[in-house]
């Protein structure tokens, strides 16, 4: 994220995830991914590897 959107886009991105978790159970936020996977691509950013994927399954998967 920091190194094509810049730290800015990165921590926006950061809160967003963050709100997202707070609002919403595990199986509305599956559903939501695709979306948010389109968004990321058009605006080119990408979240990382499977560091980062591993991170958002456990979080869904527990309900953080």
């Amino acid at each position: 994220m920091i190194r094509r959107g810049g730290p800015e886009t990165a921590e926006a991105c950061r809160r967003e995830a963050a709100q997202l978790l707070e609002t919403f159970p595990p199986e509305t936020l599956l559903a939501m991914l695709p979306d948010l996977d389109r968004r990321y691509i058009e605006e080119n950013l990408s979240p990382g590897g499977c560091a980062d994927l591993l991170a958002l399954t456990l979080a869904l998967h527990f309900g953080r």
